[in-house]
């Protein structure tokens, strides 16, 4: 895996977001795969519910900075990350997205897919 760091306003805060090894292995738990099955398992999750998907990348990528400089920060849980994704801005996301996408080697999307992740994004907010 490539390494790739961003920041993230969320949680009332500015966090910074580190896609490594670290966090590889901790969203391989999150999505019930191998850490080497993660881009296939991120595709169906993608699919499926892009908010719960991101959810699970903004976790694995705050978990990995949190490894990666042996530090503890009491409220990163996957229920905080979660209610924090849910009230974020979308803007904040694109960041953490491209980062991540380039660390496991995502190919690109076409604006075609870009066009239908919105309507799928939009869709899941209305429930």
């Amino acid at each position: 895996m490539a390494h790739g760091i961003t920041n993230v306003k969320i949680g009332g805060q500015e966090r910074t977001i580190c896609f490594n090894n670290h966090s590889l292995i901790y969203l391989g738990k999150q999505l019930s795969c191998d850490p080497a099955n993660v881009m296939s398992k991120v595709s169906e999750i993608g699919d499926e519910n892009p908010l719960r998907l991101l959810t699970f990348v903004i976790y694995a990528g705050l978990m990995g900075f949190m490894e990666r400089e042996a530090i503890y920060v009491h409220d990163i849980t996957m229920k905080n990350v979660a209610k924090w994704v849910s009230e974020a801005d979308s803007e904040e996301f694109t960041s953490v997205w491209d980062t991540f996408s380039d660390a496991i080697g995502m190919p690109k999307a076409t604006p075609e897919q870009v066009e239908a992740y919105e309507k799928k994004k939009k869709s899941a907010l209305k429930k």
